[in-house]
């Protein structure tokens, strides 16, 4: 677009009175198929998510004329990380919609990957043994029932004397297994064959650690039947068990597409394997989901969370023509000053290259 291009005053009014750059506006004008938004710091791309919510609703109303179909606001889903980013964007887009005269109602589904999982569950979860309105367990409450697999197994490697410890390496080895959707029992056999592979090596470290994954593995497992036996979950298994209903039962995916005509997937780089797999059983196969994210901000790889999901998003959720998905750049800050970035490159430059 030119610089004397006429945009949509809707669209200036989400980006905050001023025209978008051109990366910008391809970005909320892309077709309705999957691509990848990689957004650097300070690029807008909460304002850029909302015009695209906002343009698309144009669209569906024939006030702006495209090659392709719009998607009315009460048809659209957008994901976020956290609560705080799910209240952002939720008064970022409806504050866009107020001057659209749409119907009471009509706004998009706006929520966290935790909560979109909870939803599917309440709906769906009877179809893996899963009852609506399951009680979640808080942290606490998880330290707490995990500490009773210390009753229920003998720990002949682990020193089970110091219990907070050792509640603390069950806990975190069955998050890292949910994010990854891994079960334990994969872990048990992983490192058995670890241990015959490592057999003449009896006195190394890697030797031992692999006798303590498959102790601590042992204990997830133990921990997870007594969830069951409690008919509790907790986080992690949110999206594990929706991933289940899911892969198992093709129809529900079918009923969230035809619910949702776009998809919006924010920080995406901070999704782990799990939550990735999830929103592709679910959206894959063409649907148009725009997924946003920023490799340099990827800052929960220490709970699970995958850079790679925003790096391959693109064979992931490949197009309906089974083509790579298109990876588009949004670079432009709009946060830091000329000078700040210019001593940002000053630094940067004087750093080695390896």
């Amino acid at each position: 677009m030119s610089s004397t291009t006429t945009y949509p005053q809707e669209i200036v009014d989400v980006l905050g009175g001023r025209p978008p750059t051109e990366e910008q506006w391809r970005a909320i004008t892309w077709p309705l198929e999957p691509f990848v938004l990689v957004a650097g710091a300070g690029s807008g791309k909460t304002s850029v998510m909302a015009a695209r919510v906002v343009y698309l609703a144009l669209v569906a109303m024939g006030r702006i004329t495209d090659d392709h179909e719009g998607v009315l606001p009460g048809n659209a889903l957008c994901l976020t990380f956290t609560n705080k980013a799910t209240e952002n964007l939720q008064h970022r887009v409806r504050r866009a919609l107020a001057g659209l005269e749409l119907p009471d109602g009509e706004e998009p589904e706006i929520t966290n990957y935790h909560g979109f999982a909870a939803q599917l569950l309440d709906r769906h979860g009877m179809l893996v043994g899963i009852e609506p309105d399951q009680r979640v367990l808080t942290p606490a409450q998880r330290v707490e029932l995990c500490a009773r697999v210390l009753d229920r197994m003998t720990f002949d490697v682990i020193d089970a004397q110091r219990l907070a410890g050792v509640v603390d390496r069950i806990l975190t080895l069955d998050d890292q297994a949910a994010n990854h959707f891994v079960s334990p029992q994969q872990i048990v056999e992983f490192n058995e064959q670890r241990l015959e592979e490592l057999k003449d090596h009896r006195n190394d470290k890697a030797y031992s650690s692999a006798r303590e994954r498959i102790e601590l593995a042992k204990a997830c497992a133990v921990f997870r039947e007594l969830k069951r036996e409690l008919g509790v979950i907790d986080f992690g298994d949110q999206i594990e068990l929706a991933l289940k209903v899911v892969e198992r039962h093709p129809e529900v995916a079918r009923q969230y597409r035809d619910r949702f005509g776009a998809v919006l997937l924010d920080e995406y780089q901070d999704t782990n394997v799990a939550q990735a797999r999830l929103m592709a059983g679910v959206f894959g196969n063409g649907h148009p989901v725009t997924a946003v994210g920023d490799p340099d901000q990827n800052i929960y790889a220490w709970r699970g969370a995958s850079l790679f999901n925003l790096l391959e998003f693109p064979t992931q959720f490949r197009r309906s023509d089974g083509g790579e998905a298109s990876k588009l750049p949004l670079y432009t800050n709009f946060r830091s000053g000329a000078r700040i970035l210019e001593a940002a490159d000053v630094l940067i430059g004087e750093l080695p290259a390896t």
